[in-house]
């Protein structure tokens, strides 16, 4: 059974943009889909929708009302899509923020 082909893209955060991942699916699957990211509130992770911009074959642009100068979520593919939820507590690497020029925020559980 041949296998779906997935896309991965990554932006690089600045305001009112985030470090993105989405994969295509069935067509099915792909119509109950929504595009979000992940933002900190109050110390947790809330995830908020988004819209797609311009691409290229690495990064995406992404929009949306909520995200215009928040702190947004991001790391490994496999703790952004696996292991984080609505609502779990994150904590802000600021040591990485300073060398990348963003604020990170991490799962602590992770």
């Amino acid at each position: 059974m041949p296998k779906e082909p997935k896309e991965e893209a990554q932006v690089q955060p600045k305001e009112g943009e985030a470090k993105f991942v989405a994969g295509n699916t069935k067509k099915k699957e792909e119509d109950k889909l929504e595009e979000v990211v992940f933002v900190v509130k109050d110390g947790k992770a809330e995830t908020v929708r988004v819209k797609r911009g311009l691409s290229d074959d690495a990064y995406v642009e992404v929009t949306g009302e909520k995200i215009e100068g928040v702190e947004v979520v991001s790391g490994p593919f496999k703790a952004i899509n696996r292991d984080l939820e609505n609502g779990s507590k994150v904590k802000v690497d600021n040591k990485r923020a300073q060398q990348t020029g963003a604020s990170v925020a991490q799962n602590p559980n992770s």
